[in-house]
């Protein structure tokens, strides 16, 4: 036990308490027996490090409570590093019986919580402390066919933050009128205008939205028409909130730039 401490930190002293290596980070896929030993690394000296060949741990700590906590005070600094240098090796693997990671930073737009780059420190995905994620790429989803293919799907972008609704009504004598969802009503903003997009389902003169609430619309036929049909519709709206929001009018967020500091 002793061995792996001194393998982390620098220099051990000895008193009673639980093990705490200076941690901002608790992991319990490590585990800790019979935690009686505090250290505290001796800033003066280089940190030692523990070679092995085998295909095992190095070491194990098993403890019945927090396995091992790591604190740093320091800026811009890390209380955690892993390195797998291998071609084909893994970083961590983390397995938790309930939650197998918690990020947790500051709230904010300017906080980090999850940062993920490449091997350069350039920025691939983040999310920030008010919970929005930014990411480079696409956004793909795997989706199985009815033939039991697994295919990949991708995700429509927007210059707006809209949320949409699509169903189907019913033209009588050449009107009608369409409740909106209670629910997708309330989740709109109605500083802005929600756009409504119809497709008959039979012939017709044409249909066009003759008046709109924050609650309903109303389809009417053309020309005084007085048809009959069905028609299917789909509601376009500006999410709660965000009426103002459109692509290159607002600011661009800060980017964390994760870069190494070892």
């Amino acid at each position: 036990m002793l061995s792996l401490v001194q393998s982390l930190l620098k220099r051990p002293t000895a008193s009673a308490g639980a093990i705490a290596v200076g941690a901002a980070l608790a992991i319990s896929s490590f585990s800790v027996v019979a935690a009686t030993t505090k250290v505290h690394p001796d800033k003066t000296k280089n940190p030692k490090t523990t070679t092995c060949a085998s295909t095992s741990p190095c070491e194990t700590i098993d403890n019945t409570g927090p396995a091992l906590s790591l604190v740093t005070s320091a800026t811009n600094t890390r209380s955690f590093y892993v390195s797998a240098t291998a071609s084909g090796a893994d970083g961590t693997d983390i397995s938790g019986g309930y939650i197998g990671v918690i990020g947790r930073a500051p709230a904010g737009t300017a906080t980090y919580p999850l940062v993920l780059t490449d091997a350069n420190g350039n920025d691939l995905d983040y999310t920030d402390g008010d919970g929005d994620i930014y990411y480079k790429g696409s956004l793909n989803s795997f989706v199985i066919t009815r033939h039991h293919q697994q295919v990949v799907a991708y995700a429509p972008r927007t210059t707006t933050q809209t949320i949409e609704d699509v169903g189907s009504g019913r033209l009588v004598n050449g009107q009608a009128t369409v409740a909106l969802d209670r629910t997708f009503a309330d989740s709109i903003d109605l500083q802005a205008p929600y756009h409504v997009f119809l497709t008959p389902n039979g012939d017709t003169r044409g249909l066009y939205v003759a008046n709109k609430t924050p609650t309903s619309f109303v389809v009417r036929e053309t020309q005084g028409g007085r048809g009959t049909l069905l028609f299917d519709y789909r509601v376009v709206a500006s999410a709660l909130g965000h009426a103002s929001d459109r692509m290159g009018e607002m600011a661009v967020p800060p980017a964390p730039h994760a870069v190494s500091v070892r």
